[in-house]
């Protein structure tokens, strides 16, 4: 796995290594997918240039979708033990994607609403949760990207500022190199190439046992190409190759989409509990729900309880129990068994209420017993 990046300027140095790589005759299949940069077509003209351009709609949805089919070609490619598969893949299109999803839904959100009734033209940033769920988004995807078992190439642009204070002013310090993609690419991929307006890239970090650090491997001269790179620096062998096992650390569905199902009035407590724990990684997650904000897990929990249908029988033995309590401490040991039942779905909210009401109406029947009995012993200590 390649990570490529420079400048404004380097543009064309880039597409031009990518064509080249899918012209090389120990490649197999290749593919190209553009996010938000149109250039997909543009090395078509670059001479043994051989790629499909990858369809999709834009949406993170379709761009999973599709590398989902890049993976089963280049499955069956290693399968059939035939050249591998190669994909390049634009990634500053998909982290602009990400950010603007993360930020529209901040807008949204009743904080920024309120800001923005005030003062239409304020600036709104994008909260840390949101921000949080789209890095979370990128790890899937990037995840997808190293099940796929083949040559992929990560194209990246970045670009030199100068620092500057919260309020945008500069602070003379010495200038920094952002990325335009996600931060941590470098650190995933095999090799990190930056070209910096020449004909010879630095090597910028290599996650490979084949060298510990990027001065120990040797250095690039101007006909260089990721072919060589690949197969003769990093020694990709078809045959041997394995891609690793990678679990992306996020719910199958998004948090909307499982609020979704829990608001719908004809999901059953009993599902409920499976959205609970369907959820329970992003529990602490802060979601919407009726203008208000709250989290994703106490919300589920609420929602679960008002459409619980409760158990006559074990309803009616909660309300013996309370009837028949002797003392403040036995009473005092029931709302666990309340509680219990609750959680199983076996109260509904009415009943829940009824409970309590009952509860009470012990407690203080019980307490007017017992300061009785004490008046009465007080009576017989002092008549004594």
């Amino acid at each position: 796995m390649f990570f490529v990046e420079g400048g404004m300027e380097d543009g064309g140095a880039i597409i031009h290594a990518c064509a080249r790589l899918t012209a090389s005759p120990r490649t197999g299949r290749a593919f190209w997918l553009d996010v938000g940069e149109g250039r997909q077509d543009e090395a078509a003209v670059i001479e043994g240039a051989d790629y499909e351009v990858v369809v999709h709609d834009g949406s993170v949805r379709s761009i999973m979708a599709a590398l989902e089919g890049v993976q089963q070609v280049a499955e069956q490619a290693n399968a059939d033990g035939e050249p591998p598969v190669v994909l390049i893949i634009t990634m500053v299109g998909v982290w602009r994607l990400l950010s603007d999803w993360a930020r529209a839904r901040s807008v949204h959100n009743k904080a920024a609403r309120l800001k923005r009734h005030e003062d239409p033209d304020a600036d709104i940033e994008v909260t840390r949760h949101h921000r949080n769920d789209s890095y979370d988004v990128h790890t899937s995807l990037v995840a997808a990207l190293r099940r796929i078992p083949g040559i992929v190439v990560m194209t990246g642009r970045g670009h030199w500022v100068h620092p500057t204070d919260k309020s945008g002013q500069p602070t003379g310090g010495p200038p920094e190199y952002v990325l335009d993609t996600h931060w941590g690419l470098g650190s995933i991929a095999t090799m990190w190439l930056r070209l910096a307006g020449g004909t010879v890239p630095q090597i910028v970090a290599v996650n490979s046992w084949r060298a510990p650090h990027p001065s120990a491997l040797p250095p690039l001269t101007e006909d260089w190409s990721l072919e060589a790179l690949a197969f003769d620096v990093l020694g990709l062998d078809p045959a041997a190759a394995a891609v690793p096992e990678v679990v992306a650390p996020r719910p199958d569905r998004s948090p909307e989409a499982i609020l979704a199902e829990a608001v719908d009035k004809t999901t059953t407590w009993a599902r409920m509990a499976e959205l609970y724990r369907e959820a329970q990684p992003v529990h602490a997650l802060v979601v919407t729900h009726e203008r208000r904000e709250e989290q994703l897990g106490p919300l589920l929990a609420r929602l679960a309880e008002e459409r619980a249908v409760s158990d006559p029988r074990v309803v009616a033995d909660l309300h013996t129990s309370i009837g028949v309590a002797s003392s403040v401490p036995a009473l005092k040991q029931l709302p666990d068994q309340i509680m219990a039942a609750i959680r199983l779905g076996q109260v509904s909210v009415a009943d829940r209420r009824r409970l309590q009401v009952s509860y009470g109406d012990r407690m203080r029947e019980l307490q007017v017993l017992e300061d009785e009995v004490a008046r009465q012993r007080e009576a017989e200590e002092v008549g004594s």
